[in-house]
């Protein structure tokens, strides 16, 4: 609306459906706009109330549009006019500076001078506006929070005079293009039908307890009025069929679109026929012959250069990769340029073709230009919070406690924060929040509690002597595994040619970052004399399947055969779908082995198995029956390996010896378990997100029959599927007719833990086969299905939910290009507080970050995390915790191997000087948690030095307090780089413990007291005293850090 009302000449691209509605009046929005200018005088206090009126919600962490926080003289926002949230800094009422930052990473990326501050919300809760609509009735209560929620626009009319729409925005001279104009009046009727609907159900539930639903007419803009709107303007129209209008008035462009490539084009591996790209290259020689001008336009730089690699196989040259059309070279020639088009066309009187990367290799999914990072560093300062009063932790000495808080207090006189750890019978520690990293959050094998350790108890201690003796078993089988590996010889696949190239061109979506790395890993493992055994570790719909697709291809064009072995019948049925779609064009044959075959059809298959007729075969454990022979099995890929039996791992120990081994998994891998796996399996993860993993809209509401039905229609109208949640079996029958009554038009169907393996498995593949529009089903739906046609999610009775479920039930939807879903339903009479909607919001967003990985500490129960390496060891991780028992894994593993362990010092200082993060200055109590923590995980100096600059752009100039922490961390990273295990200041004094794990040169100690006894002088074989003079901490620093390295340890 903006955009259309300032100047220049933009394009607003919408739908029918859109100008349907009356919007926000053209008068309030610009009576709302304000601009901010650097360095002039506004209003601080009148700002945020402004922000408050335009609809923004306050949070502790700006995330999304429409957020904005506070914290001293900062405020972010995150308005809609920009594409990153903005961040405000004040000095007093004056605007110091307009940084733009990333929501992620939530540092500043580049300076403006002004910013144009726009609503963000079409209802503006202004004084006037909420008393003209409180004289109309009561509002609905969630209006009263200044929460949006969906739907809320219905009551739009409440708030102002009159309305306006679209083409009140739209200057006199404006241009509007329609396509397909014709359908717009049905469209409109079958608009209003549903409005009606919803009308009506919500007279009746609400029987005038609030404000009178609007009438139709005061929400929707009446056809014949759209009608005379666009033709008293300026306008193209767009259709397939001539119809309509005054022959007088149109004037008909006939446009020849579409190149069509030959339809008998076929990509088949060279041998079994003709090479795919030769139809392709002969028509553009054709092309160049008559001296036209041929442009292929690709939407990233990667695909481009692939594709100019491919034609060059064929002899068909090509200059570089043009940026944007401005730099394709004049005249005749063939060029290729970045950019997003979905079809090509011809222009014959110009000489000109244009061919669209679509048509070559087919339309790409979920697409962006935009490269995207990992993930990885933005899950330190997310929302999401490590830790929350009365989670269990681990601490490596004193055991298993219950996290009490974050408190500021004065202890011997000296100002600090610190964790609360509760233990048995009262036991409390509280330990500096700047070393919370000596804490680990609890997992263990199952989802009971654990027992409380009590301080100085032997509980703790004979736990760990445990712990020790059980993986001293597994660390000798982790050495015999790692000595088969180096000492067995494999097939060495060949490396890719330009027809594998050909088939990765043919992706229908861009690979991320992580996802080429893996397929490199891969690729390079194939080619070796040693087997491959790689684990490939990866959320649901982050690509782990193509990476495995491109493995099975590099095979197959080796003459190899491929087993694709999976736990359900169901996830075998999608797997041979997709397996399927990608090598059928390439004559690859792929086979199905499961129950839901014939005993003559299993026969058929396992005789083309024989004689190599069946190049990749899919199915579950019965692969592993001894009718099941391969001609030539080269390549062995397994989906899940935890989730098999311990009969299937022995059978599968046997096949790790003969042949290339791949394993996929969603298990959460944490990087003490990647050290223990170091030379065992060879591992790559997965953990940048698609695009479109972001592109969930995610909704609190109580439960709302009408939201219900208004969600479920909208996603049956788009030929989309639904997954509706209701965890009670007793009361499941009665939802799923509810919501059948609800939408008549649904095919909707049951699913749950009760039913037979033989039913769920026959009502999942009806769902996988679109045969079902909505499933309503208990939270055992498969986690690992992809249905990228189920772009909506409603859980019932969220509230009784944990975080975890939610996050695994959320992560159902948004694997397409759809715009995806997720309702979270509060059951009546559950009220949940802002805070507590805002926090759970969050996490639900943060969750699809990548986080998967990192989920495994919080609310995770570990899915066979013990038996990944197939020793299940349930009841020792759960008396130790999983970070500390994989730990003891890894020390016992490298003293085995004889190599030298060392365990992490984590020094302890005394110094008398306030040094943490005040509550006035970092405001929020979990982000001061997440920013302890990574402050306390640092290893370097350039990364304190990174961390230090975040801090100061995130919150402003630090206090004297923040600087000295700063200063302790610095110091910090440079006893644990010599060794010194705690640190004592005194008034012109020192005493440095040098930890007894650090090998060192006793003799050199010994000649620096000889040559200094006035400087230095032992108080214990491990123990110096160090004269420094006076000084304060605070003031001079550096006299510490020069006193330390003195020493010479590191």
């Amino acid at each position: 609306m903006y955009a259309l009302m300032s100047e220049g000449n933009p394009v607003v691209v919408t739908s029918l459906d859109a100008i349907f509605f009356r919007i926000l009046p053209k008068e309030a929005l610009v009576r709302f706009i304000e601009y901010l200018e650097v360095e002039e005088e506004v209003a601080r206090d009148l700002l945020i109330q402004r922000l408050e009126i335009g609809g923004y919600q306050r949070t502790s962490l700006v995330e999304e549009r429409g957020d904005y926080s506070v914290r001293g003289g900062v405020i972010d926002l995150f308005s809609p006019l920009y594409p990153l949230p903005i961040r405000l800094e004040f000095w007093g009422d004056r605007l110091e500076s307009i940084r733009q930052f990333d929501p992620l990473s939530q540092r500043s990326q580049n300076y403006l001078r002004e910013l144009i501050l726009l609503p963000a919300n079409e209802i503006l809760m202004d004084k006037e506006n909420i008393k003209r609509a409180r004289s109309m009735g009561r509002l609905p209560n969630r209006f009263e929070g200044g929460m949006g929620f969906p739907g809320q626009e219905a009551w739009l009319n409440h708030f102002y005079p009159c309305l306006d729409t679209l083409f009140n925005y739209l200057p006199q001279h404006g241009l509007i293009v329609l396509f397909d104009s014709h359908r717009g009046e049905s469209k409109w009727e079958k608009m209003k039908k549903r409005f009606q609907g919803d009308v009506e159900k919500f007279r009746k539930e609400a029987a005038q307890k609030v404000a009178p639903f609007p009438e139709i007419e005061d929400i929707m803009v009446p056809f014949q009025e759209i009608v005379q709107h666009y033709e008293n303007r300026q306008r193209v129209e767009f259709s397939e069929l001539d119809i309509g209008g005054s022959v007088a008035r149109r004037k008909a462009i006939h446009v020849k679109g579409q190149i069509q490539l030959d339809d008998d084009m076929e990509i088949r591996l060279a041998g079994r026929g003709r090479v795919s790209m030769a139809p392709l290259a002969q028509k553009i020689s054709r092309w160049l012959e008559s001296h036209s001008r041929v442009v292929l336009v690709s939407r990233t730089e990667q695909q481009a250069n692939r594709l100019k690699e491919i034609l060059g196989n064929y002899d068909v040259p090509m200059g570089r990769v043009a940026q944007h059309w401005a730099e394709i070279p004049d005249g005749a020639g063939l060029s290729i340029c970045l950019g997003r088009l979905s079809k090509g066309f011809t222009w014959p009187d110009m000489g000109l073709y244009v061919v669209s990367e679509d048509e070559i290799f087919g339309s790409k999914k979920g697409q962006s230009i935009r490269k995207r990072k990992a993930h990885k560093d933005a899950l330190s300062w997310s929302s999401f919070s490590q830790l929350k009063a009365g989670d269990y932790v681990v601490h490596e000495e004193h055991g298993i406690g219950r996290y009490g808080g974050l408190s500021n207090m004065k202890i011997e006189d000296k100002v600090n924060d610190y964790v609360l750890i509760e233990y048995a019978r009262n036991d409390r520690l509280y330990i500096p929040a700047d070393r919370i990293n000596i804490l680990q959050k609890y997992a263990g094998a199952d989802q009971a509690h654990p027992k409380l350790d009590r301080l100085g108890g032997h509980s703790w201690s004979i736990a760990k002597q445990k712990a020790k003796k059980s993986v001293k078993r597994i660390a000798k089988q982790l050495i015999d595994l790692y000595a088969l590996r180096k000492y067995r010889k494999g097939y060495a696949f060949s490396l890719p040619d330009h027809q594998y190239r050909e088939f990765e061109a043919a992706f229908e979506h861009d690979e991320t970052n992580d996802q080429i790395k893996a397929i490199e890993d891969v690729l390079e493992d194939m080619a070796s004399e040693q087997p491959m055994d790689r684990l490939i570790c990866g959320d649901v719909g982050f690509g782990k399947t193509e990476v495995a697709i491109r493995a099975a291809f590099k095979a197959v064009s080796d003459a190899k055969q491929v087993a694709v072995l999976v736990p359900t019948t169901v996830l075998a049925e999608q797997h041979y779908g997709t397996f399927k779609k990608r090598m059928d064009p390439y004559s690859i044959r792929v086979g199905l082995l499961s129950r839901f075959k014939t005993r003559a059809q299993q026969s058929e298959i396992l005789k083309n198995l024989g004689i190599g007729a069946i190049d990749i075969l899919i199915g579950t454990h019965r692969i592993f029956q001894k009718d099941v022979k391969f001609r030539s099995l080269g390549l062995l890929i397994i989906d899940e390996e935890q989730r098999f039996g311990v009969k299937q791992k022995e059978a599968l120990k046997k096949y790790r010896a003969m042949v290339d081994v791949l394993a996929l998994t969603a298990t959460p891998i944490p990087r003490t378990f990647q050290m223990s796996m170091m030379g065992v399996r060879d591992l790559s993860i997965i953990e940048t997100p698609p695009e479109d993993r972001l592109a969930i809209e995610t909704y609190l509401s109580p439960y709302d029959e009408a939201l219900i039905a208004r969600s479920l229609r909208f996603e049956l109208e788009r030929k989309g599927q639904v997954f509706f949640v209701h965890n009670k079996v007793k009361t499941i029958d009665y939802m799923a007719d509810r919501l059948s009554k609800l939408v008549p038009e649904a095919r909707v169907a049951i699913g749950h833990g009760q039913m037979t393996a033989k039913e769920l498995e026959s009502t999942m593949m009806r769902f996988i086969n679109k045969e079902i529009d909505v499933l309503v089903c208990t939270t055992i739906i498969e986690s690992g299905l992809d249905i990228p046609s189920a772009n909506t999610i409603l859980i019932n009775e969220v509230d009784r939910l944990g975080l975890a479920q939610i996050y695994q039930l959320r992560g159902r939807v948004g694997r397409s290009k759809e715009k995806a879903y997720a309702y979270l339903l509060i059951s009546r009479g559950s009220v949940l507080t802002r805070d507590a909607e805002k926090r759970l919001k969050a996490l639900m967003d943060f969750s699809h970050l990548g986080a998967g990985l990192h989920l495994a500490m919080h609310d995770l129960k570990i899915r066979g995390g013990g038996n990944v390496l197939g020793f299940a060891q349930a009841g020792h991780i759960s008396a130790v915790g999983y970070e500390l028992y994989l730990k003891l894994i890894e020390r016992a593993t490298a003293e085995l191997k004889g190599d030298e362990w060392q365990e992490d010092i984590n020094p302890e200082i005394n110094v008398d000087m306030p040094a943490y993060l005040p509550g006035d200055y970092v405001m929020d109590t979990d982000v001061r948690l997440n920013l302890y923590r990574r402050l306390s995980n640092l290893s370097e100096k350039t990364e304190l030095g990174t961390m230090s600059e975040e801090i100061r752009d995130r919150f402003g100039s630090p206090p004297q307090e923040v600087r000295n922490l700063l200063s302790l961390m610095s110091l910090r990273l440079l006893l644990k780089n010599n060794g010194i295990s705690r640190l004592d200041v005194g008034s012109g004094w020192l005493a440095v413990t040098i930890s007894p794990d650090r090998k060192r040169d006793p003799k050199r100690l010994v000649e620096l007291v000889n040559n200094e006894p006035q400087r230095f002088r032992f108080l214990s074989p491990n123990k110096l005293r160090v004269r420094v003079g006076t000084f304060s901490p605070e003031e001079d620093f550096s006299k510490i850090e020069n006193a330390i390295e003195s020493l010479c340890l590191s």
